[in-house]
């Protein structure tokens, strides 16, 4: 095959497409290139041959070197190409889509199923752990939100928690007493008038650690409570009783008395410590007055310290939750008084009157 130098177009060989001019030279093509499509510079017989497999120098001699091709990606095949990226982009953004609302099925699946995980150790009050500028703030668990079984007991149930076992003695309904702070500075001139009546949870607290002493509750950690500004109405408080039927319906706080208020409720023994092996009777009361009608049924949740951490020597408080019913609240108390190792002092606490009924009845007595 031949190529004319001035149409380029390809002959066979000893033909001439000029009828009047033979004497033409004609430039030979290599007969690997007679499909491609040739072009020459004007004037020159060097010129570049393209193929289907690329572009072909071809220098003054006619002849096609392939050292330096020049290769050029068709629009078809880079359409092609495009899609499949685009593709490839998208199923890769599905699939992280799909991985990441996985994993927060499963976060949430999991504070689900624990919904108290982070509430069963809380910081102490006392004394205030002042880091980084910051000073210990009470925590308050959300009113209604669950506690795990572990942290419910019902009257006449006994539990430990940490270095503590709570023994769930009785709910019962009366008037507190208070008393002066500082019995030496009292006068008689000098009384506080008895609340009206009000709910008494009695719990017998004992310290069941080899070589922890802390006192179990205080003030602070009984009638410490804040208004809730999110919440009309509505304080925030670890100590409150609810309607079990509804949970949202927050039926009493405790008793309104400062922490700082120089008053105490008689007998009801806050502030004391307790070492290895000793017990106390506390009771906890509710505000006055009492509502016309309670609940059928109740739940008291009450906040207290359980231990101390033994590296940072600092308390561990939780909270913990008792169901009663409206029935199962006694009209009557009783004092009884009992001795505390290496105290010297006999104290006296009114607990409920449990009427020789229910599990309460065989709780033992405060040694």
């Amino acid at each position: 095959m031949l190529i004319c130098p001035h149409c380029h177009r390809m002959v066979e060989d000893g033909t001439s497409i000029f009828a009047s001019d033979s004497s033409l030279t004609m430039t030979a093509v290599p007969p690997s290139l007679t499909t491609g499509v040739l072009s020459t510079s004007a004037g020159a017989n060097s010129g570049n041959i393209v193929s289907d497999s690329g572009v072909l120098n071809i220098g003054a001699g006619g002849s096609a070197s392939p050292d330096r091709p020049v290769v050029a990606d068709s629009p078809v095949t880079s359409r092609r190409e495009g899609r499949f990226a685009s593709h490839l982009a998208w199923q890769l953004l599905l699939t992280y889509a799909s991985l990441m609302t996985l994993a927060a099925l499963f976060l949430g699946w999991q504070l689900w199923r624990r919904p108290t995980r982070d509430l069963l150790d809380l910081p102490d009050l006392a004394p205030p752990a002042n880091k980084d500028g910051r000073v210990t703030t009470l925590i308050y668990v959300p009113a209604g939100k669950p506690l795990l079984r572990s942290h419910q007991l019902d009257l006449g149930e006994s539990r430990r928690f940490g270095s503590v076992e709570i023994s769930a003695v009785g709910v019962c309904r009366g008037p507190l007493k208070f008393e002066y702070f500082d019995p030496s500075l009292h006068r008689n001139d000098f009384d506080r008038e008895p609340s009206g009546d009000v709910l008494q949870l009695h719990l017998r607290v004992k310290n069941v650690s080899s070589d922890q002493t802390f006192a179990p509750f205080d003030r602070n950690l009984v009638y410490t409570r804040e208004t809730n500004p999110r919440e009309e109405g509505l304080d925030k408080a670890n100590n409150l009783i609810w309607d079990r039927a509804d949970p949202s319906e927050i039926v009493l706080y405790l008793y309104d008395l400062s922490p700082d208020s120089d008053w105490v409720v008689a007998g009801q023994n806050l502030d004391r410590d307790l070492g290895p092996g000793e017990s106390l009777d506390v009771f906890l009361p509710s505000t006055d007055p009492l509502p016309e009608e309670l609940p059928e049924e109740m739940v008291w949740r009450f906040h207290f310290r359980k231990g101390y951490n033994r590296r940072s020597l600092r308390g561990v408080t939780t909270v913990a939750e008792i169901c009663f019913s409206r029935q199962q609240i006694s009209q009557a108390a009783l004092a009884t008084s009992w001795r505390i190792p290496g105290d010297g002092w006999t104290h006296q606490s009114p607990l409920c009157s449990l009427h020789g009924t229910g599990p309460n009845s065989s709780l033992p007595s405060s040694p």
